[in-house]
């Protein structure tokens, strides 16, 4: 694994490492990133400069999907994130597989990649500039130090082919931002607390509610590679409380009324997302008492002030990926001034919108928490 800032050259010498042992005998490399929609989000622009700038153009052959060498050797081309993990299942004998710029690959696509890669004496390579502490890349690697994954630490000043234009620009923002230089070409890692919209506002906790605890539900409904997250919290003592989540990947409608009808109490109260009537009434018609939550101008706004109100958001330990949005939901940036903006990405909000959805009746009529209690 390399890692570190901008202008160390990690992919260039992958990919030339690779192109080696491609041209060293029969080996199928695999090339992924996190989201590929085309080729022209992949390494493969990267191969193709190589093949030419060395003149392999008589060993290499380069196809609209992959590109093949005339020992036989193949190197084809992927996404991770979402459905796009699914078709690595169906991949078979990888030797090697590069995947670059890993800082965006999410934890599921981990679980089902490392399983894949199987061949004998097969290696998984991986290259990206880190950029938060939490990422499913850094957790695994970086920060768990595993004793089969070597590190390679590497930036731009150790790169002996780094253009002077790139170098400029690194000591340039030495002298006049040195954080900004430590984050883009030191590559460390610097949070920006400000961002993050639930900073300090919420802890995990071990709990396991008692028989018969009567919950209040919120619904988020899932869309193409969205969730559908639906959330089960109390309100107690000035604090929230969520003691249940699910979390629901690429179900059909009948999969996830199955799994709530498995999960959940018959006469348990959902508000759900109001931009889904159709969704409602199908829940409706197998028996769950579906209940809109009011959506509009200055609702998300609205919902975070109410949920930053409380003393505390007490998250089960049970409940990973609430806690992982809790950590990573973030205010917008602006990209000129670096300014924290006080509008929220739409990003990693789907257990906090089912939270909003949860507590809407008491939102939407502007109930105090004083009241509440």
């Amino acid at each position: 694994m390399a890692y570190g800032g901008r202008g160390g050259g990690k992919s260039q010498s992958m990919v030339r490492m690779l192109l080696i042992l491609a041209l060293s005998g029969k080996k199928r490399i695999l090339n992924l990133r996190a989201v590929q929609r085309s080729l022209k989000e992949s390494v493969y622009q990267i191969y193709s400069n190589l093949i030419s700038e060395f003149g392999l153009e008589n060993y290499f052959t380069l196809r609209s999907n992959k590109i093949e060498c005339v020992n036989g050797s193949e190197l084809l081309f992927m996404g991770l994130n979402g459905k796009q993990s699914s078709n690595l299942r169906s991949l078979e004998e990888i030797d090697y597989c590069f995947i670059e710029e890993a800082e965006d690959v999410e934890e599921a696509a981990w679980q089902v990649l490392i399983p894949s890669i199987r061949a004998k004496d097969s290696e998984i390579w991986i290259s990206f500039n880190p950029k938060r502490a939490d990422s499913p890349v850094y957790q695994r690697f970086v920060k768990n130090d595993r004793p089969d994954c070597l590190l390679l630490y590497i930036n731009y000043d150790q790169n002996p082919f780094l253009p002077e234009v790139l170098k400029n620009e690194a000591l340039y923002e030495k002298e006049h931002n040195y954080e900004r230089y430590r984050a883009i070409w030191l590559g460390e890692i610097i949070e920006n607390r400000e961002e993050l919209v639930f900073y300090k506002h919420f802890t995990e906790g071990k709990l396991n509610p008692e028989p018969g605890k009567v919950l209040m539900y919120g619904l988020d409904w899932g869309f193409a590679n969205d969730p559908t997250a639906l959330v089960g919290c109390t309100i107690e003592d000035k604090k929230l409380y969520i003691w249940e989540e699910l979390y629901l990947h690429k179900k059909t409608i009948e999969e996830v009324v199955a799994i709530f009808k498995a999960k959940l109490p018959l006469d348990a109260l959902i508000y759900a997302d109001n931009s889904r009537p159709d969704l409602a009434t199908h829940f409706r018609a197998a028996g769950f008492c579906i209940r809109d939550a009011p959506k509009g101008k200055g609702s998300v706004a609205a919902g975070i002030y109410y949920l930053k109100g409380f003393e505390q958001i007490v998250v089960s330990e049970n409940c990973p990926n609430t806690l992982y949005e809790l950590n990573n939901y973030k205010y917008k940036v602006d990209k000129y001034t670096g300014q924290v903006l006080n509008q929220p990405q739409d990003n990693n909000n789907h257990t906090i919108d089912a939270m909003r959805y949860a507590l809407s009746a008491y939102i939407g009529k502007k109930v105090s928490l004083l009241e509440v209690i």
